[in-house]
Formats: structure tokens, sequence, C-alpha cells
């Protein structure tokens, strides 16, 4: 089934039909994501809270 072309392309995909997702990110072998996301939001609140600081 083709995707929706125009705003308001209500079309319902028929059950039977499988989802395709396209492989858009990938992870390299030994890389953490989980470790990597608990750093980056660690990160992002201290850089925030700095900013934000009255």
């Amino acid at each position: 089934m083709a995707a929706p072309t125009q705003t308001g392309d209500c079309r319902v995909r028929p059950s039977s039909t499988p989802w395709r997702v396209p492989a858009l990110c990938g992870s390299e072998p030994g890389f953490d994501r989980s470790e990597f996301h608990a750093t980056f939001n660690a990160e992002i609140l201290r850089v925030l809270t700095a900013a934000l600081r009255p």
C-alpha cells in the first residue's frame, strides 16, 4: 500500500499487510545505547540546570 500523498489521505492499511520499517538507525558493535542515553541525559540536565538557574 502506498504512503499517503496528500493532506487528508487517511487510507487504512489492511491487517494482512505487514509493516515494513526501514533500517534508519543502527548501532556499531560494542556501542552501549543504554549507557549513552544515561550519560547524555545527565549531561543535558546539568547544562540546562546551570543555564536556567535564577
